[in-house]
C-alpha cells in the first residue's frame, strides 16, 4: 500500500490537530481550576429550586445527589484535591432529604456517613449533623424502628463523649433519657 503525498498531508494535518486539542483541553482544564473556587465548582441550588427543575422526578433527582455524596464521601480518601470536595457531602445529603423526603435509605445511611465524613474521624459537629438528618427521617417515618433505634443510639451513646463528664449534669442526663426513651419505642416498632 503506497501512500500518496495527499495522504500524507492529511494524517500530518489530523496528528497536529490532535495534538492541538489535546494542548488547548490542558490549558482550558487549567484556566478553569485556576479561576473556579470550590464554592462555585460544587455548588447545588436549594432543594426547592431543584424540586421545580426536576419536572416531577424528584426521586430520580435525590438519587442522583446521594450517589455524589457517596462518591464525594469515599473520595475523601484518596487524595487532597477529592478531599476537598467531601467537605459539601452534607449539603448533598440535606439537599437530597429536602427534594425526596420518603428516601429512607438516605436517612439511614446518610447519619453513619455523616458520622464519619471527616476522614473517619467523628466529632461533635459530625455526631450533631447525623442527628439532624435522623430527627428529619423520624419526621417523615414516625414509626420506623430502625430509624428511631440509630437516633436514640445518637442521642444515648454516640453524643456522650461531647458531653460533660459530671453524671449530674443536666444536657447528659437528658441526652441519656431521650436516648433511652427512642430506643425503647424503636423495640416495638417494626424494622
Amino acid at each position: 500500500m503506497s501512500l500518496t503525498r495527499t495522504t500524507i498531508a492529511a494524517y500530518c494535518l489530523l496528528g497536529i490537530l490532535a495534538g492541538a486539542t489535546l494542548y488547548f483541553q490542558d490549558r482550558t482544564k487549567q484556566t478553569y481550576d485556576a479561576v473556579v473556587s470550590d464554592d462555585e465548582r460544587y455548588y447545588l441550588p436549594p432543594a426547592n429550586w431543584l424540586r421545580v427543575f426536576s419536572l416531577g422526578y424528584t426521586e430520580a433527582t435525590a438519587d442522583l445527589i446521594w450517589m455524589k455524596a457517596v462518591i464525594a464521601f469515599g473520595s475523601q480518601f484518596q487524595n487532597k484535591e477529592e478531599a476537598d470536595s467531601a467537605r459539601f457531602t452534607f449539603d448533598y445529603r440535606s439537599t437530597a432529604a429536602d427534594i425526596d423526603p420518603q428516601f429512607r435509605r438516605l436517612i439511614t445511611d446518610g447519619s453513619s456517613l455523616t458520622m464519619f465524613q471527616n476522614k473517619g474521624q467523628v466529632s461533635k459537629k459530625t455526631v450533631n449533623m447525623a442527628i439532624a438528618l435522623l430527627e428529619k427521617g423520624a419526621r417523615s417515618f414516625p414509626n420506623d424502628g430502625d430509624i428511631l433505634f440509630r437516633l436514640g443510639f445518637m442521642h444515648y451513646y454516640e453524643k456522650r463523649p461531647y458531653l460533660s463528664k459530671d453524671p449530674n449534669d443536666p444536657e447528659r442526663i437528658q441526652s441519656a433519657q431521650l436516648g433511652a426513651r427512642l430506643i425503647g419505642r424503636a423495640s416495638l416498632l417494626p424494622n
